[in-house]
């Protein structure tokens, strides 16, 4: 794995230093945890019951199926931090009939908090990093699993977390004004349970349109109407733009024995880094870049040499 981007935020130059962090091109992953999925604990609970029923056929080939279609990554979110990426888009369920919160995307993935405590020692090891912890998905948790989760991560994290209160505007929040604070990880949580909670900040504060496609060219026409059609706020706000394409039914069926990684995700970042190539990062430009298993491709030294193109800004 490539890790000369592990510190890149700490290596940028001054001047790009002082550009706020959503004018800046930033790596991140789709599905973040959606790594080492364990087959051996059944089909989680975000499916529908058909795909509970295809988990169970075949001997475990139904299950070996839905893991194919289902990984999204192949590194661990350590592994993701050390080779660049900065955004992290976690999906968390309740695993039925235990009290631990994981990560999960057709299958089960790894317990939350023993991954998050990984990022955690990363960021002691590479002080200038800055991570977004992004909870927009949730499932078998109730306002007292939300609650447990909420504690703990503010227990983990402590004065690393930016609060949605803090003392600077989003056109201020540069890695210069950060690092002369404790603060480093910036948590987005899209349930209401957050609501009165400052550590948090709500998932409106970082838009993250979905092309909902399986077709790369339909894929770069909704990208670039969201670019030049200037969709996304002058607000110096956060603002995703998702380089990854959604297989239907009919993809998965005429795959059978591919997978997201051979079938699907190479058509998806070829298109979308060839799109990306002549934008710009900027208050209406290219912010954070997501994509499935975002260490191949090129994906992230991609994205990242879109910095080059920026100047200083007062």
């Amino acid at each position: 794995m490539d890790t000369r981007y592990r510190c890149w935020m700490g290596d940028l130059p001054p001047p790009l230093t002082q550009i706020p962090l959503s004018c800046l091109a930033i790596p991140g992953s789709h599905d973040s945890g959606a790594y080492g999925l364990d087959k051996s604990a059944g089909v989680s609970v975000d499916e529908p019951k058909s795909i509970s029923v295809l988990g169970s056929l075949c001997c475990g080939a139904g299950l070996s199926l839905i893991s194919r279609w289902s990984v999204t990554q192949d590194i661990s979110l350590l592994q993701q931090l050390e080779a660049g990426v900065r955004y992290l888009d976690l999906r968390v369920c309740v695993k039925p009939e235990t009290a631990d919160a994981h990560f999960l995307h057709g299958l089960y993935g790894s317990k939350v908090m023993t991954a998050l405590k990984e990022v955690k020692e990363f960021l002691n090891k590479n002080p200038k990093e800055v991570v977004l912890l992004d909870f927009n998905h949730f499932h078998n948790m109730d306002a007292i699993c939300h609650k447990q989760l909420l504690t703990d991560l503010k227990r983990l994290f402590g004065t690393l977390l930016v609060p949605v209160n803090v003392n600077l505007s989003p056109w201020q929040m540069t890695l210069e004004n950060i690092w002369k604070t404790p603060m480093r990880v910036i948590i987005f949580y899209s349930d209401k349970s957050s609501a009165n909670m400052n550590e948090f900040w709500p998932s409106f504060a970082i838009p993250s349109p979905w092309p909902n496609t399986s077709d790369p060219r339909v894929l770069i026409e909704f990208l670039e109407r969201n670019y030049n059609g200037n969709h996304r706020d002058n607000n110096g706000g956060f603002y995703i733009w998702q380089g990854v394409l959604t297989p239907g039914t009919g993809t998965i069926l005429s795959h059978l024995c591919g997978s997201l990684k051979d079938s699907v995700a190479p058509r998806a970042s070829r298109a979308f880094l060839e799109w990306l190539a002549n934008k710009k990062p900027g208050p209406q430009g290219i912010n954070i870049c997501l994509g499935d298993f975002v260490h191949l491709h090129d994906f992230i030294p991609s994205v990242l040499r879109l910095n080059n193109k920026l100047s200083h800004r007062k």
